[in-house]
């Protein structure tokens, strides 16, 4: 007897809008939040991690992009997540 071969169906889309306010563009990712997790869209993922790159260099004293350099010579290999750092 012959083996059936595999139907292949085509995925089917599904659009889940992003998780901000006023934003209607498909989200590309679900990421953890200070809220909680959401859905979110290309800009907003971007936006979440630059604010957060933001707060840490803040919060590491670091004021210039040399600065941020010779921290990560001096610390970058000792870390294993940049969330551990100072």
């Amino acid at each position: 007897m012959a083996a059936k071969k595999p139907v292949f169906e085509e995925p089917q889309e599904r659009h889940v809008d992003c998780a901000h306010m006023d934003c209607s563009k498909p989200s590309i990712a679900r990421i953890k939040t200070r809220t909680g997790m959401a859905n979110v869209c290309f800009k907003h993922y971007n936006q979440h991690f630059q604010e957060i790159a933001e707060e840490t260099t803040e919060r590491l004293g670091l004021k210039t992009p040399a600065d941020c350099r010779k921290w990560i010579m001096e610390n970058g290999l000792r870390i294993k997540k940049f969330s551990e750092a100072a």
